[in-house]
């Protein structure tokens, strides 16, 4: 079978792999002369930068595998996060359970009650319940308006 795939970022790029395992002809059509979507980079003063806040972690094993199963298993580095968020005037470390902590603009029971919320959603595996459900309704019944 011939296959079509709109859009060569990640997912796209993924899902004509697949295709092409099962013996099938894979065409990915993108509009950007580049790869990656959102996962791609751009140069700002000398350096890359993201174009979205895509990250890998560790428990992430269906990329990790297909990264291995390319053979690209030897150049995946995990570096330490350097993510910020920008608030009231200032930039908060946010990589860390302890930067959670340290985040002053939630009051304690804000930032334990996100804590939780995080980890729970960090170890669920099926998804398919949430499907109905929009991210920011979730997250506001679970989290509230300021978290």
């Amino acid at each position: 079978m011939k296959v079509g795939i709109i859009g060569g970022g990640a997912a796209g790029l993924a899902a004509g792999y697949e295709f092409i395992k099962r013996g099938h002809s894979v065409d990915v059509f993108e509009r950007a002369p580049f790869l990656g979507g959102q996962a791609s980079t751009f140069e700002v003063g000398g350096a890359r930068l993201e174009k979205g806040y895509h990250h890998l972690f560790m428990s992430d094993q269906y990329m990790v595998d297909i990264i291995n199963e390319l053979g690209l298993g030897d150049t995946l580095q995990w570096i330490t996060s350097k993510v910020g968020l920008y608030h009231g005037g200032r930039i908060w470390n946010w990589a860390t359970p302890w930067d959670l902590l340290r985040f002053k603009p939630l009051s304690l029971f804000e930032r334990l009650r996100l804590g939780l919320v995080t980890l729970y959603l960090q170890r669920k595996k099926q998804w398919g319940k949430l499907e109905h459900v929009t991210a920011k309704e979730w997250l506001e019944k679970r989290v509230g308006n300021n978290a």
